[in-house]
């Protein structure tokens, strides 16, 4: 299979395409696309493109190239690429058209804007002052209309710690109560070693009536 070379220069891509490809179908191939598609009814295309070298090795002018060429003026070099095909092998180098950028219009955005710029100082800080209460307004308008969740949270909070605080309460009034301390061994043992007052009473006036009987 023949093959030709193709060098598309604004892009800085080339390749090989078989013989017996069309030139959109190329460009396709090799990540170049087209602003829209063309039609074979339509007078309008979006793939004219300019042969700088090699154009030989291309179709001649096809009969829709012929009618749009003779409703526009062609320069040197110009062809469709939904029409033109490569026809034998060789280099071909082709320029695309250059692609028109889109400025992004936002004329509602302008206007406003070259109105405000001519209002006076005094003017300016007015609007400026309601758009921040209006922004303020529908702040405060998406508090309001929030679900009570969080409120709902702190209640459980609380009542889990008032739950805590009275488990805690009557577990430091059982641990309170007055437990009588139990007597030391040391101290029970003096108390039945310690005589009462009558038992040493009896003892004295006994020691004595063996003295007078001596």
């Amino acid at each position: 299979m023949s093959v030709t070379e193709i060098i598309f220069t604004r892009e800085g891509i080339d390749g090989l395409a078989p013989v017996g490809s069309r030139l959109s179908d190329i460009m396709s191939r090799f990540g170049i696309r087209l602003d829209g598609n063309c039609l074979s009814t339509a007078n309008d295309h979006v793939c004219l493109v300019t042969v700088t070298r090699g154009e030989s090795a291309l179709s001649p002018l096809s009969k829709l190239e012929e009618e749009h060429f003779s409703k526009h003026k062609r320069n040197p070099g110009e062809r469709l690429a939904c029409q033109v095909m490569v026809a034998k092998a060789g280099e071909i180098t082709i320029m695309t058209a250059e692609k028109e950028k889109k400025s992004k219009e936002r004329p509602d955005e302008d206007k406003m804007f070259a109105a405000f710029s001519e209002l006076p100082l005094d003017e300016k800080l007015s609007k400026l002052v309601k758009m921040e209460a209006a922004a303020l307004s529908e702040t405060i308008s998406f508090v309001l209309d929030s679900p009570f969740k969080v409120f709902e949270k702190i209640g459980d909070l609380m009542a889990d710690i008032g739950m805590k605080k009275d488990a805690e309460s009557k577990s430091g009034n059982v641990s309170g109560k007055d437990v009588s301390t139990p007597p030391k061994a040391e101290d029970t043992e003096s108390e039945v070693k310690k005589p009462n007052r009558t038992t040493r009473t009896k003892a004295a006036t006994k020691q004595k009536k063996e003295r007078d009987q001596q």
